[in-house]
């Protein structure tokens, strides 16, 4: 008796310390791990059908995600404060007006004392001709940032990269008149700003190319199609421009050169090349080595927008996103080559084994396309912006206010039962029963029912995607 005990107990601490061993290397790669899914069922279809035709501006399709307004750069500061973090480097693969720098500066460092607003006025004092406010009105765009009294020794380092030297000249002289270079610094009690531009076209390999001298400003600016195969009279010949020839680089370069680059002192770059790139020889090799797992980031936010090379950027970042060290990626979704080459799903399964969750932005909205999330609805290569964070990142977490759920949706009090309600740009008027909506055959039908007009609730039509039809009154 005494042994058959004995042996049920070392059987129950042999087992109890088999699951330890199972917890501890859960912890250990749950940043590794999907996210739990948002999607169960046949909600991807319901999403991706209600993104698709979702027109809250009523002008276009996909929720507005061709000019998305950002809202979530607020939380992501709060989180910021809550955290104590006052620093971070912002990376803008063609940043065309600087509108992205000057977003930045206004959300997470607003004692620089730069809004988009005052960054516009700086534009026209510099080129009075031309469109300056953007094409999505980034100008009008406006930030009542949170603010902290404990903001000390903050450091933030800007980085932005374009192929039209004049756009360079344009933002270097929005931020710092006064500099001789592309690299400038602001200085005060709160902390500092380094601005640091660079004439290049992001991309997946380093070498050099020509490309079209474009006008100041020209947001369809573009690296051409083949332009790596062309000559300078071929490509000249072809669209009839003057030429240039700039460096290409991808952004494992971009950042390896940046923190090797001994005329910038900054404390923040100088720890990113120690944790990232201390062990990589200083040299042009597409692909940098393997290192240790890091225990930091090297940029915050990679801003992607590139008029179609966007997929090839994202390529050129590997050695990063495989070390999980880019919180964020924003890209632009496109029509324009190369794009059309790429699969959006094989983009989403590539920065989602690499612990990332993906969304296409929208009107104060994030539509999740990550795993269970994904539908071939979504291959649709029209103009739009998807956006990308680190799930093991505190950004992640507080985000997940604005992502769309059917879930979330079906339990919104617009849409209780019984509530009566018609969609934007729709005159039919609805009852929902049962989870479905049930229209009214008439206006005289309706006041039969005993209803008042005052009582409809006009909502969002991606609700006409939540609900299924019903039999008419």
């Amino acid at each position: 008796v005494i042994m058959y005990k004995l042996s049920r107990w070392i059987c129950i601490i042999l087992l109890l310390a088999l699951m330890m061993d199972t917890i501890d290397s859960l912890s250990e790669n749950i940043g590794n791990f999907s996210s739990l899914p948002v999607c169960s069922g046949e909600d991807n279809i319901v999403l991706s059908h209600a993104f698709y035709n979702s027109d809250p501006k009523k002008m276009i399709k996909f929720d507005g995600s061709n000019c998305p307004d950002d809202v979530w750069l607020l939380t992501m500061q709060e989180n910021n404060l809550i955290n104590g973090k006052f620093q971070g480097i912002f990376v803008n693969i063609g940043f065309n007006k600087g509108y992205n720098f000057a977003n930045w500066i206004n959300v997470f460092a607003p004692w620089g004392d730069v809004t988009p607003a005052n960054w516009y006025t700086k534009l026209k004092s510099i080129r009075s001709e031309g469109d300056l406010c953007g094409v999505c009105h980034d100008c009008l765009t406006e930030f009542k940032p949170p603010q902290s009294t404990a903001v000390k020794n903050a450091n933030y380092v800007l980085v932005g990269v374009d192929i039209n030297n004049g756009n360079i000249e344009l933002s270097k002289r929005a931020f710092c008149p006064k500099s001789y270079t592309n690299d400038c610094i602001k200085t005060s009690s709160e902390g500092t700003i380094s601005l640091h531009l660079i004439q290049a076209a992001g991309g997946e390999h380093n070498g050099n190319l020509f490309v079209p001298k474009c006008a100041i400003g020209d947001e369809l600016c573009r690296v051409p199609d083949n332009a790596t195969e062309m000559s300078r009279e071929e490509l000249h010949d072809k669209y009839h421009v003057e030429v240039e020839y700039i460096p290409a680089v991808s952004v494992d370069q971009l950042m390896h050169n940046l923190t090797l680059d001994h005329s910038i002192t900054n404390t923040l770059l100088q720890s990113v090349h120690n944790t990232f790139f201390s062990h990589i020889p200083h040299s042009s090799n597409n692909d940098l080595e393997e290192g240790n797992t890091p225990t930091t980031v090297a940029i915050d936010i990679l801003m992607i927008d590139t008029e179609g090379h966007d997929a090839l950027v994202i390529k050129g970042s590997k050695h990063l996103i495989k070390k999980q060290a880019i919180r964020c990626i924003v890209f632009e979704y496109h029509e324009f080559n190369p794009w059309p080459s790429f699969k959006l799903e094989d983009i989403m399964n590539y920065l989602d084994e690499h612990g990332m969750d993906c969304y296409f932005q929208g009107f104060s909205r994030l539509w999740p396309i990550t795993g269970s999330c994904w539908h071939n609805n979504y291959e649709f290569h029209q103009w739009s912006n998807v956006m990308c964070i680190l799930r093991k990142d505190p950004w992640h977490e507080a985000l997940q206010k604005y992502v769309m759920t059917v879930t979330g949706l079906r339990g919104s009090d617009l849409i209780q039962e019984g509530s009566l309600i018609k969609f934007t740009n729709s005159r039919s008027v609805y009852r929902v029963e049962k989870g479905k909506k049930r229209p009214f055959s008439s206006g005289r039908v309706f006041l039969e029912h005993g209803y008042d007009f005052d009582d409809v609730k006009v909502v969002d039509i991606v609700y006409s995607y939540i609900l299924p039809d019903g039999d008419s009154y």
